[in-house]
């Protein structure tokens, strides 16, 4: 099966991830509470309290409890799997 084409502007966002710049220095973002910084143009953000960090082999788990978010425009959800993004959308009704 053919993964849906990255939509919804998120592109450039997501080419950022993979490298080593951190994304608030890679582009355009604003601070928010507590010095923050959010990406700019982008459709959705959320911030979270660390609350859980647990060594799982040779992963560390990082489980947070979401303190603030919004949505900014109406985008699909962006998925990463199997090292590539791609845009999730709603299967059809059985």
């Amino acid at each position: 099966m053919t993964e849906p084409p990255v939509t919804g502007g998120t592109e450039a966002h997501t080419a950022r991830f993979p490298t080593e710049t951190p994304p608030a220095a890679a582009s355009g973002h604003v601070t928010a509470g507590g010095g923050l910084p959010l990406l700019e143009d982008v459709p959705a953000w959320l911030t979270a309290r660390i609350t859980l960090r647990q060594r799982i082999g040779d992963h560390l788990l990082v489980v947070g409890e979401v303190e603030s978010g919004a949505v900014a425009e109406d985008a699909p959800a962006l998925v990463h799997h199997d090292g590539a993004f791609a845009a999730a959308r709603r299967l059809p009704s059985q």
